[in-house]
């Protein structure tokens, strides 16, 4: 939306945000939802 250019740094949140775009489970998101 253009909001990109306002900053200076934007972090994609390292692999783990990568892979959860990937569709993989993540061993964090599973454990909460085994609860």
């Amino acid at each position: 939306a253009g909001a990109a250019e306002a900053f200076s740094y934007i972090s994609t949140a390292g692999g783990a945000f990568l892979e959860w775009m990937e569709g993989k489970t993540l061993p964090g998101v599973a454990a909460l939802q085994i609860g």
